[in-house]
């Protein structure tokens, strides 16, 4: 057998609904689901003119080429399999660390447990994955609500709220893509070149849904022996021989009896194993029905009643287990293997050998297996951070807007006080209320004009002797006042220097001279 991985890294949200149904409650599946790779394969090579109808039907629908499914990865790079269905727990009693690692003596396969210990109620492990180490992998959740909108109105269409439930962003899940030896190595080559490195997967594509980066990656050098998702792992003599075997499901099986109905009670003959009987007081099985979308169709397929990944198969066989048995069991079992159906694990060292009557507590791993991918760089924080060119650009903005609040506070601040200017001024000259006196509207305009002007014009230009506004010898800015304390006279032109300071900032002159101008203004229409 030969083929090659795929290591996918979620770059948005990526949305696997358990079924295809447009009403009710969705579900996501939390895993990247085979038949979406086969179907991103098929769009790809489809189309090429190069490959005849039967290379593609060998390719997408003969079952010799198998895109598993894509199972979560630990942040050291260690595969995650399905919870076993097999294990439980006591209910309300911790089953993990607080590294978030399988605590072994608290969980335990039922039947192995004696009745008369049974002083508590049990509770199934059924959601998540555990890798062989005993690290325990709940894929991360995104819920959003969304509705249909109404092209006539372009508002909400009544009752059509729907939500999402998608895989996170960010996470990373590895899947494998098994073929049969004697598929034409020309073929191999153009499948594995097939995917861009970046690729929709997953409903809602269109939208903010979807994007994969997608890695091929050769099978570690151990894979004819270990087989990785089938059988068997570990001694083969434990496995060759053998008349009562247990198969762990690393995805969902579709099975049939003789006629060709769909059964979710297989016989071991029925999936192409010896002869026998299902034990059904060792075995775990959950099942669920859907009938998977096909996109290029526009349409639903047939109804597909499967049992779930987890669960466990324990067969009594009449004749023992065969070398032939073992590869077909590493073909898969079943119906539509092309998208990953069938894969199991044959008599899992991990579940204690659930296939007998003893040691069936869990059996970890004491280190990662040697396929392990590499673990999740921390990404190194640069020595000198440096920031993009918008957020600079934000920054200004953001700088901007500070400094205009700030100057148009202290702009109201000052203006407050030309009133009380004025009334000095005409009590010093004797003028009655409301006569003209200081600066007219017009000559604030001047200096509006010039604080509007580039700030290297500006500069010290509004105090100029000879071609400044506020020169002191200018009409208007000339006349004086009393200060606070009616201690002394000053000019207007001093007064501007006192509260301005000799270079005074553009956006506080602006915001005063309109403030001065407006309070003019309001003078006048007294």
């Amino acid at each position: 057998m030969k083929g090659f991985e795929l290591l996918l890294t979620l770059r948005e949200d990526c949305v696997f609904s358990e079924r295809s149904a447009t009403e009710g409650g969705h579900r996501g599946l939390d895993y990247v689901p085979g038949a979406a790779l086969l179907g991103a394969f098929a769009a790809r090579l489809y189309p090429d003119k190069s490959l005849s109808l039967q290379d593609k039907f060998l390719l997408f629908h003969s079952g010799r080429v198998r895109f598993g499914n894509g199972l979560p990865l630990s942040t050291g790079g260690e595969r995650g399999w399905p919870m076993p269905f097999c294990w439980h727990r006591d209910k309300g009693a911790d089953w993990q660390t607080d590294a978030g690692r399988l605590w072994v003596d608290n969980v335990y396969h039922q039947p192995a447990r004696d009745s008369a210990e049974q002083d508590t109620q049990s509770e199934q492990l059924r959601a998540g994955f555990v890798t062989e180490t005993g690290c325990v992998l709940s894929p991360g959740r995104a819920l959003r609500l969304k509705t249909a909108i109404n092209p006539d109105t372009g508002r909400a269409r009544e009752a059509a709220l729907f939500g999402y439930d998608a895989l996170s962003e960010g996470q990373r899940f590895v899947a494998r893509v098994d073929i049969d030896d004697d598929v034409d190595d020309n073929l191999v080559a153009a499948l594995r070149d097939a995917l861009p490195r970046t690729t929709p997967l997953g409903r809602s594509r269109s939208a903010e849904y979807g994007l994969v980066d997608v890695e091929t990656r050769d099978l570690p050098a151990d894979a004819a022996r270990r087989t990785l998702h089938a059988a068997p792992w570990g001694d083969q003599a434990q496995v060759d021989g053998a008349e009562r075997i247990a198969l762990w499901l690393l995805s969902d099986l579709a099975a049939s009896d003789p006629h060709g109905q769909p059964t979710l009670c297989p016989a071991p003959q029925w999936l192409g194993l010896p002869d026998g009987r299902l034990d059904f007081s060792h075995s775990f099985l959950r099942a669920r029905r859907y009938s998977p979308w096909n996109a290029h169709r526009g349409g639903p397929d047939l109804e597909r009643q499967v049992l779930c990944q987890g669960s466990l198969l324990v067969f009594d066989l009449s004749t023992p287990l065969a070398p032939a048995h073992r590869e077909r069991l590493a073909a898969g079992l079943g119906l539509h293997r092309e998208t990953g159906l069938g894969r199991v694990w044959l008599n899992p060292a991990l579940l204690g050998h659930p296939g007998s009557a003893q040691d069936l507590t869990p059996r970890l791993a004491t280190e990662p297996a040697t396929d392990a991918l590499a673990p999740v760089a921390e990404p190194a924080a640069p020595e000198h951070p440096t920031k993009s060119d918008l957020a600079e650009w934000l920054d200004r903005g953001i700088e901007r807007g500070n400094t205009r609040d700030a100057a148009a506070t202290q702009a109201r601040r000052i203006a407050q006080e030309y009133p009380a200017l004025l009334h000095s001024a005409r009590r010093l000259r004797g003028l009655p209320e409301g006569a003209e006196v200081g600066p007219s509207h017009s000559q604030w305009g001047a200096v509006l004009a010039l604080a509007k002007r580039p700030p290297a014009e500006f500069g010290m230009a509004l105090f100029n002797e000879q071609t400044g506004p506020c020169k002191p010898t200018a009409p208007g800015w000339k006349e004086e006042h009393w200060d606070e304390g009616y201690s002394r006279v000053r000019s207007f032109s001093c007064w501007m220097l006192r509260v301005l300071g000799p270079s005074p900032a553009p956006e506080l002159v602006q915001r005063l001279a309109r403030e001065v101008m407006h309070t003019i203004k309001q003078e006048v229409r007294r």
